[in-house]
């Protein structure tokens, strides 16, 4: 047995003992990519979970997905024909695109880089509730099963955002054409501070991050002097770039645009890593990047034996570190880090008849 036919036997028993998730999935398309062929299978629909399961665990796929939109005729393969009904509003934070040092160049997924997707995700959903008001009960995060973190918000007022109005929303989440250094105002008595913690919005945001390079004494406008002012202001011009780059959320664009998007199902498998879209809450993310790779981990018994094709060095493999991490070098580990070391190029499965 080689290895794809043995991951599509891991696959095929999870798939037997585990529900899928999906809202109104008579009102989805549905997608599949296999193990025999990489190319995707769209335009499935199906009236409940039940029909969906069957067909899962029959041919058994390496990747399922579902439309954010909703269709009156979800199964018409013609893209006008299946009538848009409205989508969810989907975010997509993705680790390896993030700019920190932790995320820059990594061979494998760390647990340090995930933790930075991870503040993104926090980030995200404190606009989402405190600046948007959107409800925290409308609002689902899910582990994406490889790099980062999904956010699905469901409810009728977003669901009948067009294009043009996420990309005002997506210019709000970035701070787009936002200047911080506006928010230090010269007047006729001398300079004049814009940055306060009773403002809302983007004024409270730059007012957190601010907070975060300073004392925040020197933003009480009680105790401000007229020097202290101009180091601010100067603060803010020497350090724009990172105030920048706190102020906004590192989010995919485009997944969050296309109102006709596939997403990863719930509580499917990951193909390349073979851990589970798993939905967490804000305490789960509290919790760090080690304890949701554990919620996610499915394949915990038995062990496989693989090639290591390059080195490792020191990095650990989910959380685990390997007795051996040298090119070419023979190591037995636990199946889930095996199925993510073999599918990411990084080992060679050896098969022990």
């Amino acid at each position: 047995m080689n290895f794809q036919e043995l991951q599509k036997v891991y696959f095929k028993h999870y798939y037997k003992k585990n529900i899928l998730e999906i809202s109104r999935i008579e009102q989805r398309e549905i997608a599949i990519t296999t193990f025999e062929a990489e190319s995707m299978i769209r335009h499935l629909s199906f009236n409940n979970i039940d029909a969906l399961q069957r067909f899962i665990v029959s041919k058994v796929p390496k990747h399922i997905y579902h439309s954010v939109a909703y269709y009156k005729y979800p199964d018409n393969p013609d893209m006008d024909g299946k009538v848009w009904l409205g989508a969810d509003l989907v975010f997509d934070i993705d680790a390896d695109h993030l700019e920190t040092e932790v995320c820059r160049d990594i061979k494998v997924m760390t647990l340090e880089c995930l933790e930075e997707a991870i503040k993104e995700t926090k980030k995200l959903i404190d606009i989402l509730v405190n600046e948007l008001g959107l409800n925290d009960k409308d609002i689902k995060i899910y582990f994406s099963g490889h790099r980062g973190f999904h956010v699905h918000v469901e409810n009728d007022i977003v669901r009948e955002l067009n294009q043009d109005e996420r990309r005002e929303l997506i210019d709000y989440i970035l701070a787009r054409n936002f200047n911080p250094e506006r928010h230090i105002r010269r007047s006729i008595k001398g300079y004049v501070i814009l940055i306060r913690n009773d403002l809302q919005g983007l004024g409270k945001r730059l007012f957190n991050v601010i907070s975060q390079l300073i004392d925040t004494r020197y933003l009480d406008p009680k105790y401000l002097k007229y020097r202290d002012v101009r180091k601010l202001g100067k603060l803010i011009s020497d350090n724009i770039n990172v105030i920048e780059r706190m102020l906004r959320v590192q989010i995919d664009e485009i997944v969050t645009m296309d109102i006709k998007r596939l997403i990863r199902v719930p509580n499917s498998l990951h193909g390349k890593t073979g851990l589970r879209v798993t939905q967490l809450d804000v305490k789960d993310l509290d919790k760090g990047s080690e304890y949701i790779i554990d919620k996610a981990i499915v394949f915990r018994k038995g062990m496989l034996k693989i090639r290591l094709l390059e080195n490792l060095g020191k990095i650990r493999i989910m959380g685990e570190k390997l007795d051996s991490t040298n090119k070419d070098n023979i190591v037995k580990v636990p199946t889930y880090i095996g199925i993510y070391l073999i599918n990411t190029g990084l080992g060679e499965f050896i098969n022990e008849k």
